[in-house]
């Protein structure tokens, strides 16, 4: 019964190695000086323009490349649009734009669960399954009120998920799920049997 969670460990961890790789990927850009960065998004653009149809690459966005490329030169009279961050989500709220406070693990979808916090917020069985059940409820798992009354009641309550579709089939959901979910489900899961929990 040791094997089991000694292989989801495993996994788990060849899971983080390749999410950090992925991180790492994502952070390193290529490129020289700027005046070369933007010749290369132009000429990608242009190369691949049988892919995009009749469509031309807007001035607009060219210019902002050039601007961001250190080549402000290359514009002409017209004025180089600012770009306006998206403001990102307060502490009360998640990535969807859900309230923090309905759930036990609020970004679960977009970053994985360290086992800290597990350590801290999952302190008996039932807490530990809904924190799995809220990811299913995230993509509108029909809990049954015969079957679950509490996690059925739990969820009806919150107007998140009262608006959404749902769906009887726990394998149709699970096959909606992001990488990031796919991970902390089973970590999860591993972190349950590894407490007799299961």
């Amino acid at each position: 019964m040791k094997r089991v969670p000694a292989i989801l460990a495993i996994i788990i961890g060849i899971l983080d190695a390749a999410l950090a790789v992925g991180i790492v990927l994502l952070l390193v850009q290529p490129g020289g000086s700027g005046g070369e960065s933007a010749a290369v998004i132009s000429e990608s653009f242009e190369d691949n323009s049988e892919s995009y149809g009749d469509a031309a690459p807007s001035s607009a966005y060219t210019r902002i490349i050039r601007a961001e490329a250190g080549n402000t030169s290359a514009s002409s009279n017209e004025p180089i649009p600012t770009l306006t961050p998206t403001p990102s989500p307060s502490a009360s709220e998640t990535v969807e734009g859900m309230p923090d406070s309905d759930f036990i693990f609020p970004y679960s979808s977009t970053r994985q669960i360290t086992e800290a916090e597990m350590n801290q917020k999952l302190t008996d069985k039932s807490t530990s399954q809904r924190a799995i059940n809220e990811i299913y409820a995230r993509h509108g798992y029909l809990f049954h009120e015969d079957k679950n009354p509490v996690d059925y009641a739990y969820f009806n309550s919150k107007s998140w998920y009262q608006a959404l579709p749902k769906i009887d089939s726990q394998e149709t959901v699970r096959s909606q799920f992001n990488d990031t979910e796919i991970a902390n489900v089973d970590a999860l899961i591993a972190y349950q049997n590894a407490r007799n929990w299961g």
